[in-house]
């Protein structure tokens, strides 16, 4: 293991919006917890430590490796939707050592996830970054912001019809899975603005990769 005062950590906060309002919230929180096992088995080889609960509804984890750290909140969007989660993702070094839970952990990585969740639920946002780059910060967060708008106006056929594109790659897989005609799917994917959304998070991962580069070279020079 490295000395962790050279080492640069990302943490993933999420917390579920609205949840108080629930009204089944052990049905919810199991819910949770089960897609957590999925997402910790997944990312198993990214997870430094695993995501865990932290308080009430938030739970947290942490990764050695930022350009995941997007992908990671993708999953949690999909696999809770129609539940809103709000994500803040910080970026430093650690002041503890690494423990089996974060919330045994301390650090600047830490610090920037707490400003980038409560900043994102003052302003009724879903996901922020703090990574002490102020340059990377204002562009990955105004990409974030102009996709967060655009969906602001899907419904739930958007989010589906999208996610299955993403994963099966063509028009005419969505319309088979889905059994409709290949152009309601056009239709649909055309009205929520997909090839804008799907650009913009193709910049957010080469923005993060790039940075993450950095990263690893300040690192090995150090």
């Amino acid at each position: 293991m490295k000395d962790k005062d050279n080492v640069v950590y990302t943490v993933i906060t999420g917390d579920l919006v609205s949840s108080k309002k629930v009204e089944n919230r052990a049905f919810l929180q199991q819910k949770v917890e089960l897609i957590m096992d999925e997402i910790n088995e997944e990312f198993k080889s990214s997870l430094v430590v695993p995501f865990n609960f932290t308080a009430g509804d938030e739970f947290q984890g942490l990764v050695s490796e930022l350009e995941v750290s997007f992908n990671l909140t993708q999953w949690w969007k999909r696999r809770l939707f129609p539940w809103r989660t709000r994500f803040g993702i910080g970026v430093g070094r650690l002041s503890t050592p690494i423990a089996r839970a974060t919330s045994s952990m301390d650090g600047e990585c830490f610090h920037r996830a707490r400003e980038a969740i409560e900043m994102a639920e003052k302003e009724k946002r879903y996901l922020i970054y703090r990574t002490g780059d102020f340059i990377l910060d204002m562009s990955v967060n105004t990409v974030i912001f102009l996709m967060e708008t655009i969906q602001r106006d899907w419904k739930e056929i958007h989010y589906k019809r999208y996610w299955l594109y993403k994963e099966l790659g063509t028009l005419e897989k969505v319309a088979t899975r889905e059994d409709v005609s290949k152009q309601a799917v056009i239709k649909t994917l055309k009205a929520a603005k997909y090839s804008a959304i799907m650009k913009a998070e193709e910049s957010i991962k080469i923005l993060l990769s790039a940075f993450q580069n950095r990263l690893s070279l300040s690192t090995q020079r150090g």
